[in-house]
């Protein structure tokens, strides 16, 4: 039996979070630390989302994943990159 299982729903509510937080942060135009750390949260909650949900669709232990496509991506964009993204969604 596994010593930790993930609930998805909190990670998954984790995510909107972080991502409501990266577009305050832009609406009210916070310093570069702090978006920076915005962005950042926002990253970890979107990868640890990919973690849970393999997780929660596979057979196999939490510890055994191993990034798709999309986990790949998110990796390596850039924090520019991160917000050109949301503040396309926020118009």
């Amino acid at each position: 039996m596994a010593g930790y299982a993930p609930n998805h729903r909190k990670q998954h509510k984790l995510l909107q979070k972080r991502e409501r937080e990266l577009l305050h942060a832009l609406s009210t135009g916070v310093s570069a630390q702090k978006l920076t750390e915005a962005v950042e949260n926002l990253r970890h909650a979107k990868l640890q989302t990919f973690k849970s949900y393999f997780a929660q669709k596979s057979v196999l232990p939490a510890r055994s994943y191993v990034p798709s496509k999309t986990a790949k991506l998110w990796q390596s964009l850039s924090q520019e990159q991160i917000v050109a993204r949301y503040v396309r969604k926020s118009t």
